[in-house]
C-alpha cells in the first residue's frame, strides 16, 4: 500500500449456482451449449417428423436447418456466459460483478463500482451497479440473505 492509500476492507465473495468453480472452460461451455442446441433443434425435429409422417423427405430439414441452429446456439451460449452473473465481491461501498465467462478466464477485477439502486422482491434482487441494472434470482444465490445485507451496506455507505 502506498502512502495516502486508505486501507481496503477484505472483499466478501458471493457465488451463484452458475459459478464454474474449478471446472475446465470446455466442460462449462459444452454444458451450456448442449442445452441451448437441444432447444434450437426442436423446430427441426418437429419439421422432420411432420415431413416423415406425410411421406415427404425429412433430410432437407436437418441438412439446411442444422447449420443455422448451431450458429444460433453458439451465439446465444457465448452471450449468456458473458452476461450471466456468477460472482459478486463486496468490499466496503464498492462492488465487483463477474460473469461466468470472467470466472472461467480467471478475471481478478471487473472494476469496483458503486451500488446506485437496490430493489427487493420475494424472488429477485434488482441491483443497479454503476448504471448497469442486474436482476438476480434469489434461487441462484445460496447466500441471498447475506448478499442482500452486503449490497444494502454498500449502497448506504
Amino acid at each position: 500500500m502506498g502512502e495516502g492509500t486508505p486501507a481496503q476492507t477484505p472483499a466478501r465473495v458471493f457465488r451463484s449456482r452458475h459459478h464454474p468453480g474449478g471446472a475446465p472452460p470446455a466442460t462449462v461451455y459444452g454444458g451450456y451449449l448442449i442445452r441451448t442446441l437441444g432447444l434450437c433443434m426442436i423446430p427441426l425435429m418437429l419439421g422432420a417428423t411432420a415431413a416423415a409422417l406425410q411421406a415427404r423427405p425429412a433430410l432437407p430439414y436437418l441438412v439446411w436447418g442444422f447449420p443455422p441452429a448451431l450458429l444460433l446456439a453458439l451465439g446465444w451460449t457465448h452471450y449468456r456466459l458473458r452476461t450471466l452473473p456468477a460472482e459478486i465481491r463486496v468490499s466496503g461501498d464498492r462492488v465487483s460483478m463477474f460473469s461466468v465467462w470472467d470466472c472461467l478466464q480467471g478475471a481478478s477485477s471487473s472494476g469496483h463500482h458503486r451500488v446506485l439502486d437496490l430493489k427487493v422482491s420475494r424472488t429477485t434482487l434488482e441491483v443497479t451497479i454503476d448504471r448497469t441494472p442486474y436482476t438476480l434470482a434469489r434461487r441462484d444465490w445460496p447466500e441471498a440473505g447475506p448478499l442482500l445485507d452486503a449490497l444494502r451496506r454498500a449502497r448506504d455507505a
